[in-house]
């Protein structure tokens, strides 16, 4: 199969296969996809797969640019669903000719397809509050629960420092 662009302008959607060699979209006769809008430029983009079978897209300097999904852009991967607009024309994918691979390739979540994540390691669970079962905003356990019970708190070891000096102090 391929992977095929539609382009729509002024009401008629053709068809282009891409392919390794770069199509050229634009106002200008010697282009592949020749263009009429006037917001576009002579050159204005190119669309080309890599050697992994991606489409991209590269703006050619064009005075208006080109836009992926709302966003002005020099240059990116394309994706099924995104909609590529030079000018008033409008480009997207056409995934009916497309193999299972190339959709692989341009879905987005393809890569962690090929790239499964790392095996995820068990943390133990949040601390909770004794009374209301919620989750403690601190993160931290109260101290009546930590883990820890032989270790002694801030608070304790500064009430036996004042009991040590109160002590002394009598004594003297």
């Amino acid at each position: 199969m391929a992977v095929v662009l539609l382009v729509s302008e002024e009401g008629l959607t053709k068809s282009y296969p891409l392919s390794r060699s770069p199509i050229i979209a634009g106002r200008s006769s010697h282009c592949n996809i020749v263009l009429t809008n006037v917001l576009c430029s002579g050159e204005h983009c190119q669309f080309v797969l890599t050697e992994g079978g991606q489409a991209r897209v590269m703006d050619l300097g064009s005075t208006n640019g080109v836009s992926v999904n709302g966003s002005s852009t020099l240059h990116c991967k394309l994706f099924i669903g995104d909609e590529i607009y030079m000018g008033d024309a409008k480009a997207w994918l056409d995934t009916s000719k497309m193999t299972i691979q190339e959709k692989q390739v341009h879905t987005k979540d393809s890569d962690l397809k090929r790239h499964p994540a790392k095996p995820v390691i068990k943390l133990p669970p949040l601390p909770k509050s004794e009374k209301t079962g919620k989750l403690l905003a601190s993160g931290k356990a109260p101290k009546e629960t930590q883990s820890n019970p032989h270790k002694t708190s801030t608070a304790v070891k500064n009430i036996r420092k004042a009991r040590s000096v109160a002590s002394k102090k009598k004594s003297q």
